[in-house]
């Protein structure tokens, strides 16, 4: 799996390797150590040519700084994949993305979001939503707004998307 600008829950160090995210449980993988650590996970999937993901980046930067420290994680997925790899490490430099970001085969990435939300992948950006008990509680096509992500984070813990 390739990890840039990883760094472990709670922690601000950086690193990387040389794997990209190939299969469903590469993905998942990936995932895990966030999940259900008592964190909200806000998981951005996204792409370096996305108009959209380029305006949403430094949104998630300040959010992460604002909220990392105490109730949630944002992780990037790129949809990149191997062919890539340079155009999603130069997003990643260019937004001075604080968050741990991995680069993923593009179908693989679709079915996990696919078997998460029961949708179909419409494009980049999408956000996946986990409670901190690492339910699966909200999915959003396009833009984030921060404000609703907020009100969703002050509700009490659901079993059901909203």
């Amino acid at each position: 799996m390739l990890t840039l600008s990883l760094s472990t829950p709670g922690s601000t160090a950086s690193a990387a390797t040389e794997d990209i995210l190939e299969t469903t449980q590469d993905v998942y993988a990936a995932l895990q150590p966030y999940q259900g650590d008592g964190k909200w996970l806000i998981v951005m999937l996204w792409s370096a040519d996305c108009h959209i993901c380029n305006e949403e980046a430094p949104r998630f930067v300040r959010f992460q700084s604002d909220y990392g420290d105490s109730n949630a994680q944002v992780v990037g997925l790129s949809l990149d994949g191997v062919q890539g790899k340079h155009k999603a490490e130069q997003f990643i430099a260019r937004h001075r993305l604080n968050y741990p970001n991995y680069i993923g085969e593009p179908l693989a990435l679709l079915q996990v979001y696919t078997e998460l939300t029961a949708r179909r992948f419409m494009g980049t950006p999408s956000f996946l939503i986990f409670s901190p008990a690492g339910k699966i509680r909200a999915y959003q096509v396009g833009p984030l707004d921060l404000d609703r992500l907020l009100r969703l984070m002050a509700q009490p813990e659901r079993s059901s998307l909203p």
